[in-house]
């Protein structure tokens, strides 16, 4: 899955991401998505993945989900 934008007030963002990566602060989250413009999510089952999307792109994300090549 790639972020390809994150809403100016990114706030929902970054709480969405805490639940998919709670070992990491807000702090270190929201410096991902602020610098990082195309963030990537991987490990994520075609369902999980739409899911995820889905909650990312409900808080003003635009989110590409592709296929892993084996």
């Amino acid at each position: 899955m790639l972020i390809r934008r994150v809403p100016t007030d990114s706030y929902e963002a970054v709480q969405v991401m805490r639940r998919l990566k709670p070992r990491q602060s807000t702090f270190e989250i929201f410096e991902m998505l602020e610098q990082e413009r195309l963030t990537t999510l991987t490990g994520y089952d075609h369902d999980e993945a739409i899911r995820v999307g889905g909650e990312l792109e409900a808080v003003g994300c635009t989110v590409d989900i592709k296929r892993e090549e084996n």
